[in-house]
């Protein structure tokens, strides 16, 4: 069995997501994500709110969140957030990104 990678298309369906995994219905089948990659820029709710209502569940706190952003002012407000919560299971990669630093990212979480 391989792993599912599920796509939200917005910060709604993402947290939408969470919580039916937390509920067990739905897409969601009961199991919380081993890791979230998560884009600052999403519509409807964004991921500054996703990553807010993440870290504050304490259903989902402990999942890893790799944060995607590609604004110099979206990496000191998160810099900032994080210290103020004190999350050491969120890294971020910042300007453009592919395979190497999303692999880089998962290396980092892999050893927390």
């Amino acid at each position: 069995m391989g792993n599912t990678i599920h796509v939200a298309r917005d910060g709604e369906e993402a947290l939408a997501f969470l919580a039916d995994c937390e509920a067990g219905v739905n897409g969601g089948e009961g199991a919380m994500p081993r890791h979230m990659l998560l884009d600052l820029k999403l519509p409807k709710v964004d991921g500054h709110e996703v990553l807010r209502q993440t870290k504050s569940n304490p259903a989902t706190k402990m999942i890893p969140v790799v944060v995607l952003t590609s604004s110099k002012q979206d990496e000191d407000m998160l810099k900032d957030y994080l210290r103020a919560l004190l999350v050491q299971s969120a890294h971020y990669i910042l300007g453009r990104f592919g395979p190497e630093s999303v692999a880089a990212a998962k290396f980092s979480l892999r050893n927390e």
